[in-house]
């Protein structure tokens, strides 16, 4: 990932006693290399924006990012703002970043260069697991890219199968993450199988790369099979960019699917336990309106069982590719758990819920009205009366009107004879 200059919400100094997991880093947010000590042998090299990373010899749990250079001027204050970030959140979703993800603690300079690296914590162990392929078992990270298989193949290599729930939470737990980054208005843009760990364990996740975040909008990581459709080649990555990968990424890992069948199968699988999360994945993925896109903290709620709030009316979609047009329609029913906003009706009042259908019963016939509140409202028939109708009054009401009238066409006669006669008295002098 690329990084560049930051500003808004993220600020502050760089400071010491930061929490990296179990770990806390106990130098300032600036140190030089001398400060950190001697360095292990790398554990990658030459990988994105990096040209090593090592683990801190007297450090342990430390990892030092040494970057490609040179840098821009201005990286260091975007890393020092990302850096005092979490200390402006509240007690959870510092807990979230702390926990599930290398958030930089520190950036790493020397004289005459402001911004050799940063330090980052490394994945803990839980995300290793033995991985058997070819008769050689090794342990290794495990990269949500296993995910987007199915259970019987991680099986075949030694890794416990999620099932159904543990591949529910694990994708719960990315969105938890994704959903700090935006609150934060942060665009990371590089979501994919390579980028985040997960452990068969306890279904925690690991995303690493956040040094690399900026604010706003950072220059596109174009990623095959993960482009976005609607942010143009060469343009910049946002918070919708995000949205979209987040929503491919977790329907992926969902259905164990790795291609445009994934769409297919959140478009046709069921989830009891998040009978919401289908509606809020396909909008994300196929909105032909990209800021309509919904929110990741939707897809977080979605994900744990909640409702999903929808704006009405709802945006069209785009094709989904392989994906037969009828799976889609059938999809697009409304969901038990959604509720559509009645943001189109221009009285002020709160949203309205309206009347829901099971999800997946969407063409089945309903002996209710679907009331369209993207519509105005029809107005109301008058109420039959009870009372005898009274015509002698209706009528009288309509004499006296016919006599004023009258009197009106008079009066304006009057007036115009006398001022005819005045106009002639003053021509005569």
């Amino acid at each position: 990932m690329s990084s560049g200059a930051s500003g808004g919400r993220l600020g502050g100094g760089a400071g010491g006693g930061r929490m990296s997991g179990g770990a806390a880093w106990p130098l300032p947010g600036v140190v030089t290399l001398a400060d950190i000590g001697a360095l292990g042998p790398a554990i990658s090299e030459n990988t994105g924006q990096s040209i090593a990373i090592q683990p801190l010899s007297g450090r342990p749990g430390f990892l030092a990012k040494i970057y490609r250079q040179p840098r821009p001027a201005q990286d260091g204050d975007r890393l020092d703002a990302l850096i005092a970030a979490p200390e402006t959140l509240n007690p959870a979703d510092r807990a979230i970043v702390r926990a599930a993800s290398s958030w930089p603690v520190a950036r790493i300079t020397r004289p005459g260069n402001a911004v050799v690296g940063c330090v980052i914590p490394a994945a803990p162990d839980r995300f290793k697991t033995a991985v058997t392929v070819g008769g050689v078992s090794a342990a290794q990270h495990v990269e949500v890219d296993w995910l987007a298989k199915p259970d019987e193949d991680l099986r075949q290599v030694g890794i416990a199968a999620p099932g159904p729930a543990g591949r529910v939470a694990v994708c719960r737990n990315l969105a938890e993450l994704a959903e700090v980054l935006e609150k934060l208005g942060l665009v990371y843009s590089d979501w994919s199988y390579s980028n985040a760990f997960w452990s068969p364990a306890d279904h925690s996740v690991f995303v690493i790369d956040i040094d690399g975040c900026q604010l706003g909008k950072m220059p596109n990581v174009h990623q095959p099979s993960w482009a976005d459709p609607l942010t143009p080649a060469g343009g910049d990555a946002d918070r919708y960019t995000d949205r979209f990968r987040v929503a491919l990424l977790v329907s992926r890992c969902l259905t164990a699917k790795r291609r445009a069948d994934a769409i297919g199968g959140i478009a046709t699988d069921r989830w009891p336990d998040q009978p919401a999360a289908p509606d809020v994945l396909l909008d994300m993925l196929l909105a032909a309106d990209r800021e309509r896109r919904p929110s990741i903290g939707q897809l977080r709620l979605a994900l744990a069982g909640g409702p999903y709030f929808r704006p009405a009316p709802r945006t069209p979609w785009l094709p989904a590719p392989g994906v037969p047009d009828a799976a889609l329609r059938a999809a697009r029913g409304e969901g038990p758990a959604v509720t559509e906003a009645a943001s189109a009706v221009t009285s002020g009042t709160a949203p309205k819920k309206v009347l829901l259908k099971p999800f997946g019963t969407a063409n089945q016939p309903s002996n209710k009205p679907v009331v369209d509140l993207s519509k105005p409202l029809p107005p109301l028939e008058p109420a039959a009366s009870t009372t005898p109708a009274t015509p002698n009054r209706g009528a009288g009401a309509r004499l006296r009107s016919l006599a004023f009238a009258v009197l009106a066409i008079v009066l304006t006669i009057v007036a115009a004879t006398v001022a005819v006669a005045l106009f002639n008295t003053l021509i005569e002098r």
